[in-house]
Parts: structure tokens; C-alpha cells; sequence
């Protein structure tokens, strides 16, 4: 069949997004991007105004699909939901969370990051206890850090091999129950330390 001469700015934008989940953001060329959509780079370029656009589309969906993920119910508790499904972002996506946490893409990203971190902060107001801001503020970080860690452990090459990675990371399931037990445990000793000040 021969090559495909027309598409639409959203075929090559699909093109270019699944070209980067496959295979990473280094991989995102025109010749990568046409050869996804089984045409040559001509029409490629006609429709690229210019590659640094195409990576904020990439970087919005990107975020949509970490944002599908965390708002997927796993618990029933918000906090909890979103910090499984970072872990089960950084495991399935493997090239879109090394995307989300290259430092290169930091201009790109960050707005992202920010807009997130500040949404979180606010929802942490409504958490029980007995904590001031400054306090739930350091319970987020701490929160994030050991996540962060978590993920950078099941989306390493290392890890992605599966000869390495411990059983419990493997499944799904096991994740879910380590990180459930995992955060519970964190805001028990964190509510308990403050509150006692």
C-alpha cells in the first residue's frame, strides 16, 4: 500500500505522542513521526510549525494520561489514589514518566508540576488532624520524596528488566497494598509526631 500523503494536524500529533510512550522523547524526529504513520517526511514538516510545540502537546497529553491514572479510584482516598498511580504511571509509562522527570524538559514541565503541587497543598487543608500548614506542607513532601524514590526504583532500566525487581513490585495488586500501607503508615507517625509538639 502506498504511502499516505494527507493527514491532519491531530493524526501527526498522535503519531508523534505514541513515538515518544514507544520509544522516548529522544527518539521524536519527523523521519521517527512519519515513519509511525507510514508516510514520508514531507507532509511531516508542512504541518510542524516547530518541533518545541509539538513537545508542549506531547508534555499536555503526557500529564492527561499521569492524570487518568491518579485520578483513578484504587482506595477510595484521594492522596492515596494519586500516589498509587504515580508508582503505576512510572511503571507502565516507562518513557512518558522519563519524559515528565528529564531535567532537559524542565521549561517544559514545570507549569505542569507547579499547577499540581499547589492543587495538592490546598487538598491537604481538608486532611483530619491537628497539623499547620507549614506541617502538612512537609508531610507532602515527604509523601512526594518517597514516592518520587518508589517510582524512580520500578521505571529503572534495572528494575524494567524484571530479573531484578522484587515480586512485590511486579503485579499491579502488590503495588497498590505496599503504597496503601506505605502512606498510611507515613501520615500515622507524621500526625502523631506534630500533634504532640
Amino acid at each position: 500500500m502506498p504511502p499516505k500523503t494527507r493527514f491532519s494536524q491531530e493524526d501527526i500529533i498522535n503519531a508523534a505522542f505514541e513515538v515518544v510512550r514507544s520509544q522516548g522523547m529522544d527518539a521524536l524526529s519527523a523521519r521517527n513521526i512519519a515513519k509511525q504513520l507510514n508516510s514520508s517526511t514531507q507532509p511531516i514538516y508542512s504541518y510542524l510549525e516547530s518541533m518545541k510545540n509539538l513537545q508542549e502537546v506531547i508534555a499536555e497529553r503526557t500529564f492527561a494520561l499521569l492524570t487518568s491514572y491518579e485520578t483513578k479510584q484504587y482506595t477510595g482516598h484521594a492522596g492515596t489514589d494519586r500516589s498509587i498511580g504515580n508508582v503505576l504511571f512510572a511503571k507502565n509509562e516507562i518513557h512518558l514518566w522519563r519524559f515528565l522527570n528529564d531535567t532537559r524538559n524542565h521549561s517544559l514541565v514545570s507549569p505542569f508540576f507547579m499547577k499540581k503541587f499547589a492543587q495538592i497543598l490546598e487538598e491537604l487543608k481538608s486532611y483530619e488532624g491537628n497539623l499547620s500548614p507549614e506541617d502538612r506542607e512537609q508531610y507532602f513532601y515527604i509523601v512526594w520524596f518517597f514516592i518520587r524514590g518508589l517510582c524512580t526504583m520500578v521505571n529503572s532500566e534495572h528494575a524494567q528488566s524484571k530479573k531484578a525487581i522484587k515480586p512485590i513490585f511486579r503485579e499491579d495488586e502488590n503495588i497498590i497494598k505496599f503504597v496503601t500501607e506505605s502512606i498510611l503508615s507515613i501520615w500515622t507517625g507524621f500526625k502523631q509526631i506534630h500533634e504532640n509538639k
